[in-house]
Order: structure tokens, then C-alpha cells, then sequence
């Protein structure tokens, strides 16, 4: 098995003990005491963290067509294919930093398609479940695009077990949200690429989300126009890219590396 496959693996066997722990401290938050009889096994193998996000769930009504959702989902399918199909290999030739630059949009777009691929497996059910992203390009400013609009599977999470039981002291609660995902990130990613290649990436995802915490401070600090925070927005978010889609990153979701 090649080391990219291997790493694969090791997320997946990572991922699985971590996502049900944090499962439980969402039930724990939200007060439930008998998780299988108050929330059903369901909740336990869906791809979402949060209850309060899993309860967003609504009803499929007769007005909503299943055949849109399913050409959205076959068109983000095909899209993903195809970039793996010819735009990954073309990729591989260059440096490090940049395979992470122009992984970019295939990483979006692979989350994208898993959101789709997930809104299709529960269609049986008669629910809508929520997408991942929430159109992250239309974001005003660095909390709207991390708090409403990116990666809702742990956003939601960490908004509802870090960010509000220290919601008093908002610039710590604010800190303490980044630097737990930036922990999560290194266990699932820096972690897997230690036991694969014997090598240390420690500290990259970690340092990649506290430079948000520091952009959204400084966006506050400077007190900044819809222009410029739209700005600050995208420099901080990409700019440091190679720090998240690092090489562990990339041999996970085989996007280059």
C-alpha cells in the first residue's frame, strides 16, 4: 500500500474515535444523559458533530425537488472527478507550496461533493441535512466565513462545546475555538503523517488557525471598512494555505504532495 493510501487509513482510523468523542461532549453540552434512547443510533454514525447542527435537519417538502438535488450532487461529483483525473497529476511536478496554493479549489470542491454525496445518502429519510459549506465566497468578514460559512461538521461543534460555555470572556472563548481546532486538525492529520512517513509536521495546522484568531483581532483592532475586512478576509485565509493543505494534508485527500 503506498504511503498516501496508508495515510488515508491512519485519518480514517483517527478520525472515527475522535468524531465520537466529540459527539459525546455535544450531547453532554446540550444536556442529554441517555444518548441512544434520546438521540437514536443515527446520530452516532452521521457525518455530523453537533446536535444542535444534526437537528437542523428539515423535512423534504413535496415542493422541493429530489431530482435538482441529485444533478447538483452528480455535477459536484463529476467536477471532483475530473480535477483528480487530470488536474492532480499535472500538479505533482511542482514545489510543495505551490501544489498547496492550486489544491486550493479541489480541496472546496471535494468538501463540496462529499456535502452533496451526504445530502443524497439521507434523502430516503425524507430530510434535508445540512450542507457543510454555506456559500464560504459571499462571507463578510474572517468571523462570518469561520463562524457561518466553512466547515459547519466542526464549526458548528466547536461554536456549541469551546466558544460558549466562555462566551463571557469573548476574546478567550475566541482563542481557546482556534486553538482546539488547530489540536483536532494536528491529531488527524500531523499525527497519521508521523506514523506513516516518521516524520514531524507538528505545529503547522496550530499555527495555520491561530493566525486567524490574531487577523480576526486585528481586523477588530483597526476597525476596518466591509472593503477591507473583505480583504484581510481572503489574505489571511489563503495567504498561510501551505500551512493547513501542508503534505500531510495532501496525501490524505491524495490532492498532491
Amino acid at each position: 500500500m503506498s504511503g498516501e493510501w496508508q495515510m488515508t487509513c491512519w485519518y480514517l482510523i483517527v478520525l472515527i474515535p475522535v468524531a465520537q468523542l466529540a459527539k459525546m461532549g455535544s450531547l453532554w453540552r446540550a444536556g442529554v444523559r441517555r444518548p441512544f434512547a434520546m438521540v437514536g443510533c443515527s446520530f452516532f454514525w452521521a457525518p455530523w458533530l453537533s446536535l444542535p447542527s444534526w437537528e437542523k435537519r428539515t423535512r423534504l417538502e413535496a415542493g422541493q425537488s429530489k431530482h435538482r438535488l441529485l444533478l447538483v450532487s452528480c455535477g459536484q461529483l463529476a467536477a471532483i472527478t475530473a480535477v483528480y483525473v487530470f488536474f492532480i497529476p499535472m500538479i505533482r511536478a511542482f514545489p510543495l507550496w505551490l501544489q498547496s496554493y492550486l489544491a486550493i479549489v479541489p480541496f472546496w470542491l471535494l468538501l463540496e461533493a462529499l456535502g452533496g454525496l451526504c445530502r443524497l445518502l439521507w434523502l430516503p429519510s425524507g430530510r434535508l441535512v445540512p450542507t457543510i459549506n454555506n456559500r464560504p465566497w459571499q462571507a463578510k468578514h474572517l468571523a462570518d466565513f469561520w463562524g457561518r460559512r466553512w466547515n459547519r461538521l466542526i464549526g458548528d461543534w466547536l461554536h456549541q462545546v469551546v466558544f460558549m460555555p466562555l462566551r463571557r470572556q469573548p476574546n478567550t472563548a475566541m482563542f481557546a475555538t482556534f486553538l482546539v481546532s488547530g489540536i483536532i486538525h494536528e491529531l488527524l492529520v500531523s499525527l497519521p503523517f508521523m506514523l506513516v512517513y516518521g516524520k514531524s509536521i507538528w505545529g503547522l495546522m496550530t499555527g495555520y488557525f491561530l493566525i486567524q484568531y490574531l487577523a480576526i483581532r486585528i481586523e477588530r483592532w483597526l476597525q476596518l471598512s466591509a472593503f477591507g475586512k473583505r480583504m484581510l478576509l481572503w489574505i489571511a485565509v489563503l495567504l498561510p494555505v501551505p500551512l493547513v493543505l501542508n503534505c500531510g494534508t495532501l496525501h490524505i485527500f491524495h490532492l498532491g504532495g
